[in-house]
């Protein structure tokens, strides 16, 4: 259960979640499992834009899968799952810029910034099965598996702002089908090499409608934007790897990845090539994402740890990549009260997930972290990145990706079984669209956890306190986020 009261305005929100995990070995070598998910929130939105509007968003999600050990290292693994989100509001809205926009269009002063929100309506609804088997036949490793996935997008949005009515509806389905072959050579510890070869089919369809109604005499009937697209591939994407060992606990890796996200929301088939793992916070599913990096990383002494990269990443979205009305229409505050983060969990370079079509980031990286003493250790993680888009909006930033990035951090294990961790976060400036129209200052913001469990580890407290002592414009979510938490192991 969860409770949550804006500190700003009157909104609030309540929200329960319902997990349920099994799994068992009916024999040694058979392992089973499945996973059941359902969450459900109610809010009351008030605040300047949406005043007085009642949301609900519920999402399930359930999953099977199996695990069969032929031999010691022969293993076969099966999944498949499906889940639906939802998300319901309506009420009143207050948006003077699209009076502005409206009174300008039609040379007058007669539309209202006082809006009904009659409806906003979006569902995201994904299904996937996959298989994988695996083996090892010498000093290779080999991995071969098939998948299957499939997501539809819907969405409606439906205001009046007197005497004018705006309506916009979206139709969006991915399906995706993936055969993959991987080889993972082992050099007696000197060198690995990785080679994988995925045959990838996608099938994209999308319908985007918007009209405006104007109340004259007679009345209009305007259509601004009525797109119907189709995006059909069917192509091989290899993926290549490799790692040098140039000293005990050091080395040096090159990679190149070429990949199209699926459909799916996790995957059976390996997600990194030697170490390295695909950035899926770029590409939309169906978003093509090639990649070349060159990284060196490893122990400097007995009590640091350091890696330095070149990174260059494009990705081509397609038209799943391009931004609507229903797409920009998000509550994302809310998100926060369903997150469950770890101790100590790494934050994301990223705030949320862009929004563009096409585009390249180029990024220069530098991390070390350093034991200071048997209880405290200290980290440093700096990026320098350039990011533009292409196509359509050409020159323009990528979404949420800024130029400079930097986080320190520090750890302590203390006495009694508490951890407690603190970072500082800085970021510059980036915006949060792909026409550069929203932006987000640069500036700083601080992080606090702490956490106890009993000697029995059956009870367990988690703090954490966000985004403390920053520019209130400095950030995607700028209040600070707090939450408690306590665990309770049977």
């Amino acid at each position: 259960l969860a409770k949550a009261d804006a500190r700003n305005d009157d909104s609030s929100a309540r929200g329960r979640n319902f997990t349920l995990g099994l799994g068992m070995k009916p024999q040694y070598d058979v392992g089973l499992f499945g996973f059941v998910t359902n969450t459900r929130l109610d809010a009351q939105l008030r605040t300047p834009s949406l005043t007085n509007d009642p949301m609900v968003q519920t999402e399930s999600r359930a999953d099977l899968g199996a695990n069969i050990k032929l031999a010691a290292e022969n293993q076969l693994w099966f999944k498949a799952g499906t889940g639906k989100q939802v998300n319901d509001v309506s009420g009143f809205i207050v948006s003077p810029s699209t009076s502005d926009a409206l009174n300008q269009a039609f040379g007058t002063n007669s539309f209202s910034p006082n809006g009904t929100l009659d409806a906003f309506h979006s569902s995201v609804t994904q299904s996937d099965a996959q298989l994988r088997h695996s083996f090892t036949s010498g000093p290779v490793q080999w991995s071969w598996g098939l998948e299957y996935s499939r997501q539809e997008l819907t969405g409606g949005l439906a205001m009046g702002f007197a005497p004018a009515g705006i309506n916009v509806t979206q139709l969006q389905t991915v399906r995706a089908s993936d055969a993959y072959l991987s080889a993972r050579f082992n050099g007696a510890g000197r060198y690995e090499v990785q080679g994988d070869l995925y045959w990838q089919e996608f099938r994209i369809h999308r319908e985007d409608m918007s009209t405006l109604n104007v109340a004259t005499v007679p009345p209009q009937l305007f259509t601004l934007e009525n797109t119907i697209g189709d995006q059909n591939t069917s192509e091989l994407n290899p993926r290549l790897g490799v790692k040098w060992q140039l000293a005990p606990l050091q080395s040096l890796r090159a990679v190149v990845q070429r990949w199209r996200r699926p459909a799916s929301s996790g995957t059976l088939s390996s997600v990194d090539t030697v170490g390295i793992p695909v950035n899926d916070r770029l590409p939309t599913p169906g978003g093509l994402y090639e990649r070349a990096r060159l990284q060196l990383d490893g122990e400097l002494g007995a009590s640091t740890f350091g890696q330095l990269f070149a990174d260059t990443e494009k990705v081509d979205n397609g038209i799943a990549g391009r931004r609507s009305a229903i797409s920009g229409f998000e509550v994302t505050q809310l998100e926060s009260l369903r997150n469950r983060p770890d101790v100590f969990t790494p934050h994301a370079d990223l705030e949320d997930t862009p929004v563009f079509q096409e585009g390249r980031v180029d990024t220069l990286g530098l991390a070390v972290n350093y034991l200071v003493s048997r209880s405290q250790t200290v980290s440093m993680r700096y990026l320098y990145r350039h990011s533009w888009q292409t196509g359509a909006n050409d020159g323009l930033l990528i979404p949420f990706v800024p130029r400079q990035y930097l986080q320190l951090g520090s750890q302590w294990a203390l006495t009694g079984r508490w951890l407690v961790g603190a970072t500082g976060t800085y970021r510059s400036e980036r915006f949060r669209d792909d026409t550069n129209l929203d932006r987000i200052n640069p500036g700083w913001a601080f992080g606090l956890t702490v956490y106890w469990e009993t000697a029995d580890k059956r009870s367990s407290v988690q703090g954490i306190a966000d985004n403390l002592l920053s520019s209130r414009s400095a950030g995607n979510l700028p209040d600070p986020h707090l939450s408690l938490r306590y665990t309770y192991r049977f």
